[in-house]
């Protein structure tokens, strides 16, 4: 066809009067062009030379294909999405452990051997934390108390990070007993299956689920929790509130910071909140909101100053330095 047009406007051409006669030289060199010039197009909308021959690209990558005289022609059979091609992230779906198929922006628990793990479906890819997952009947709730052992002599107290002593006017209680109007709880509200990571920089994630995030350990001793979580764009976290503390001594500290790990190590310039907790505290009791930053003031007492947390990430690190088997439980709420 495009041999035909050529030969017609050719013909239109060598008989205007306006323009110079075509020798049969000049029109066979034309035509030699046309003729070594022959290219195809591929569906993706590469152009390849003639006589090319290899697999398709985009959703056709598994068909054989050639380019002859200008003519491109493939084998037919259906091609498979594959999991990480950029087909499947147009797409914007995610594959569980066990096949099924996710929309993008789920979140959950994955399913399978990898069923303890929370997940979240982003640009096609499935990310999850990577706790080693225990058979459903190994996983058992904690027991309903701790007793105190006997040859544990009872520790005067968890200290405040070097760099921030405790205000002079609010000194930390060496003795002081749990409150009657605020009971410590007999168990935490769910159970705890793994552990948290100990590695500042990769810290353990977690992911909000139903606007609500629980943080729960065992912990004590050289222990410490490092937990990361994010804040979606566009919420707010209003409250960090402590649900449970169990532990011979009544006191722990935590810090967080706004980071997607922690490096503030012990100052409290990088923390955005930090402060002691537990039943041995005079404001972090059971059932009391931990989001605060306590600073000096002019005068020289300690000043609390309420704070929210906004979208971005955040890794939270907690540590009880005496008792040798503690836990806590925090439920953060998002607004």
């Amino acid at each position: 066809m495009k041999y035909l047009l050529f030969f017609i406007l050719f013909l239109c051409f060598a008989c205007s009067s306006t323009e110079k006669d075509i020798t049969v030289s000049e029109t066979n060199n034309i035509l030699d062009q046309v003729q070594n010039n022959k290219t195809c197009k591929l569906p993706s909308g590469q152009i390849v030379d003639d006589g090319w021959a290899g697999k398709d690209t985009g959703i056709n990558y598994c068909n054989e294909c050639s380019c002859e005289n200008g003519v491109f022609s493939c084998t037919e059979m259906a091609c498979e999405l594959q999991k990480d091609s950029a087909v499947n992230k147009d797409n914007k779906t995610c594959k569980l452990s066990e096949g099924q198929t996710v929309e993008e922006g789920w979140s959950g628990n994955d399913n399978g051997s990898n069923f303890c793990n929370k997940c979240r479906c982003m640009n096609g890819n499935l990310a999850c934390t990577k706790m080693a997952c225990l058979p459903l009947d190994f996983i058992k709730e904690k027991p309903t108390s701790t007793p105190e052992p006997t040859s544990t002599p009872e520790p005067t107290s968890t200290p405040e990070p070097t760099s921030t002593p405790e205000p002079t006017s609010t000194p930390e209680p060496t003795s002081t007993p749990e409150p009657t109007s605020t009971p410590e709880p007999t168990s935490t509200p769910e159970p705890i299956s793994e552990d948290y990571s100990d590695d500042p920089l990769n810290p353990s994630t977690e992911l909000f689920m139903d606007k609500k995030l629980i943080i729960s350990d065992n912990f004590g001793g050289l222990d410490r929790d490092y937990i990361n979580f994010i804040v979606p764009k566009g919420e707010t976290v209003k409250s960090m509130i402590l649900e449970s503390f169990t532990g011979e001594d009544k006191v722990a500290f935590f810090a967080l910071q706004k980071n997607d790990k922690y490096t503030a190590n012990d100052d409290i310039n990088l923390m955005i909140s930090y402060g002691h907790f537990g039943p041995g505290t005079d404001d972090n009791k059971i059932g009391s909101d931990l989001l605060y930053y306590e600073k000096n003031s002019y005068y020289g007492y300690a000043q609390r100053e309420k704070i929210e947390l906004d979208a971005g990430y955040y890794t939270l690190r907690v540590q009880q330095g005496n008792s040798s088997n503690a836990s806590y439980s925090f439920s953060i709420y998002l607004k």
